[in-house]
């Protein structure tokens, strides 16, 4: 699965991501209508046809999905320019969208150098059990994405997010082009 911060359209960034869950996604729909308090005809004709999600939907969704803060604002900016009714507001959110990306990239270059823990990161790493046992599932080739590890080890979606965010930043964990391992 890529990242978040490389898709274009959000529809298709639900679509993959959905995709990856298990049993390729199936039931899904109905869950993420659950959560929205809509139909799920609706959501079907969001995702397979031309309705688009409410900004309210959509930072929903994101939840739902268990993104990170940053990865919410990218997802919320694409909804908002698919909904846009001017080209010029479709510019205005396409270049947030790619201040968005850059500061994803700007956020990994910073994590990847970060290699001696600190006493706080020390106390949060052992401050629970799911830290050491995220980093260590990471390193399970089929549990290489943050769905598959939250359901191994049956975890809300949001926290195992949390936890990996924090995880990525020290260098205990690593995404190459495989997914996640342990770093």
């Amino acid at each position: 699965m890529s990242s978040v911060f490389e898709a274009e359209n959000y529809k298709k960034l639900v679509t993959e991501r959905l995709k990856s869950f298990p049993k390729g996604g199936y039931g899904q729909f109905r869950k993420i209508a659950e959560r929205l308090r809509v139909h799920p005809v609706i959501i079907t004709q969001v995702f397979k046809g031309p309705r688009d999600l409410s900004e309210e939907q959509a930072i929903e969704l994101a939840d739902y999905l268990g993104f990170t803060k940053l990865e919410s604002q990218y997802f919320l900016v694409l909804v908002q320019k698919e909904r846009a009714g001017t080209a010029k507001l479709t510019d205005h959110h396409e270049e947030r969208r790619k201040e968005l990306q850059n500061q994803s990239k700007d956020l990994k270059n910073r994590m990847v150098n970060s290699q001696i823990l600190t006493e706080e990161a020390k106390a949060l790493f052992y401050s629970n059990w799911y830290y050491s046992g995220v980093r260590l599932a990471s390193s399970i080739p089929v549990l290489n994405t943050p769905e598959t590890i939250a359901q191994y080890l049956s975890l809300p979606l949001p926290t195992v997010h949390r936890v990996l965010e924090f995880l990525l930043a020290q260098g205990l964990v690593v995404q190459n082009e495989k997914g996640l391992d342990m770093g």
